[in-house]
């Protein structure tokens, strides 16, 4: 059976609330956006999606279904982590304002939540905590924007029809993003490259209105950064 409750934006079982908490339950609620079933890819609605955990044991996954797909369901020792077509993501390109020796010098800036549908947790000694932009800054070298220390397997690609494709090649995930914004694909070839950011507290577009927002987000700790140098 399972609980459906206020108390969270999901379904969530005993078994679920009792390893995790009521608190980390709120804050993984704060990283999760029902968009499309990771069942069967289709939307949600109006529905309010369950919650199934895949524990890995040194790490877990997160991940919204119709009830009528799945359960809400804790599985230990389970490799059955969210097929990558049913993964929504969001992105957003901009020129982030940047100065050198007191000069105007604009980054171009590739935000992306890459699955608006799930998360990865980290069991430590408070509970389970939201891990995913800790992915990407230990496993894939998100540590910061620098020229010099590009992220490693990583690229990012013009594309005739104006569109960047940035791809991390250790997650095995491509996005796209739109180089509308005036000066933006001159200042990607000039400096051969751009700055890439993660996130899952977000949905880039939506709570990102002002470069104020982003700055914000950014010195909490909530976007892993890096740079991506461009591929011919």
């Amino acid at each position: 059976m399972f609980q459906d409750t206020a108390t969270f934006p999901f379904r969530v079982n005993k078994d679920i609330k009792d390893r995790i908490g009521t608190d980390s339950l709120h804050r993984i609620g704060e990283h999760l956006w029902p968009v499309d079933c990771q069942s069967c890819g289709h939307p949600f609605g109006p529905e309010v999606p369950a919650l199934v955990v895949n524990d890995l044991t040194v790490m877990a996954a997160a991940s919204l279904h119709h009830a009528g797909c799945r359960a809400p369901s804790w599985n230990e020792g389970l490799l059955n982590v969210t097929r990558q077509d049913h993964l929504s993501y969001r992105t957003l390109a901009f020129m982030l304002p940047t100065e050198v020796d007191g000069r105007p010098d604009p980054l171009p800036t590739m935000l992306v939540n890459p699955s608006l549908e799930q998360v990865l947790l980290k069991p430590e000694a408070s509970g389970w905590t939201v891990a995913t932009m800790g992915h990407y800054r230990d496993y894939c070298g998100l540590t910061g924007v620098s020229v010099p220390k590009p992220v490693p397997d990583a690229y990012a690609q013009l594309h005739p029809n104006g569109l960047l494709t940035v791809t991390l090649e250790r997650t095995v995930q491509t996005w796209e993003f739109e180089t509308t914004p005036d000066g933006l694909r001159e200042s990607i070839l000039a400096r051969r490259g751009v700055a890439l950011g993660v996130t899952s507290a977000y949905i880039p577009g939506e709570h990102f209105v002002v470069v104020a927002d982003f700055l914000t987000a950014m010195q909490s700790g909530q976007i892993a950064l890096g740079w991506v140098t461009l591929r011919k």
